[in-house]
């Protein structure tokens, strides 16, 4: 299959050509009688002007068509030039949980998105008692390394220094390749991570409370171990138990007990 690339002028060029044409071309039809071969002058006047009319509209469409054509680079230009929100995950940044890590002075959350609560443990196929929120940690780091997602601001809080983000990866390879895969839901569906609650118990971003149900129907990752801690209902206990004023602060269920 053969390409044709085609080479269009500058706009400049364009605008000055169509400056420079219009009324060379106007004097030529109207300005001599070897233009309007006419033998009455009062005729001749009378074509010139429908002449001039007519090659005005004509000039106008013309313009406009040149207007179009200048416009496209211009607006691609504009749209090249704007700032993407989307920014990828740096690799040195400071994972702190299994939904979160910093980047200098700012902490970023994923959000709607609960990770299990280190210090809390549950016991595994084997008999050992593993860190919950260190296994949460440590699929988030493998996700991120493995799907190199983007992402971009859902909210902040100031206080906080604290930026919730939604990330999205893509990848180019394997069976996943071609699709689009959301951080969080990868975490939640796989087991090791949970659906945020708000201190009323209602989830934050409900898609990721209905990938959790499926998640614990099936028994998939961290759902497969009886004794697992489930943050949520550690988190909202905590909530009840602090001040009303503190509660109403608290933008997601997980920042409260970390």
């Amino acid at each position: 299959m053969e390409i044709y690339v085609r080479t269009y002028p500058s706009p400049s060029v364009l605008a000055r050509e169509a400056t420079a044409a219009a009324p060379r071309r106007i004097r030529r039809r109207c300005g001599s009688p070897e233009a309007n071969p006419i033998t009455s002058t009062s005729a001749r006047a009378t074509a010139c002007k429908g002449s001039t009319f007519l090659y005005g509209a004509t000039s106008m469409r013309r313009l406009s068509l040149l207007a179009a054509i200048i416009a496209i680079p211009l607006a691609a230009t504009a749209a090249a030039q704007a700032p993407s929100p989307w920014f990828p995950i740096a690799a040195d940044v400071v994972y702190l949980t299994g939904d979160s890590w910093s980047a200098g002075e700012v902490t970023y959350r994923l959000y709607g998105v609960q990770s299990c609560l280190r210090g809390t443990n549950f016991t595994n196929a084997h008999g050992l008692k593993r860190d919950c929120g260190e296994a949460s940690l440590a699929m988030l780091v493998a996700l991120i390394r493995d799907l190199h997602p983007q992402c971009y601001d859902a909210a902040e809080s100031a206080q906080q220094r604290t930026v919730f983000v939604f990330c999205l990866a893509s990848p180019s390879q394997g069976a996943a390749a071609g699709s689009r895969i959301d951080l969080g839901t990868a975490l939640i569906s796989t087991g090791f991570a949970f659906a945020a609650l708000k201190p009323d118990g209602q989830p934050v971003h409900a898609p990721y409370f209905v990938a959790q149900l499926v998640a614990q129907r099936s028994k998939v990752g961290l759902w497969a171990f009886a004794d697992l801690p489930d943050p949520n209902p550690i988190i909202l206990r905590a909530l009840r138990e602090r001040s009303p004023a503190g509660a109403s602060e608290t933008p997601t269920a997980g920042p409260a007990t970390r």
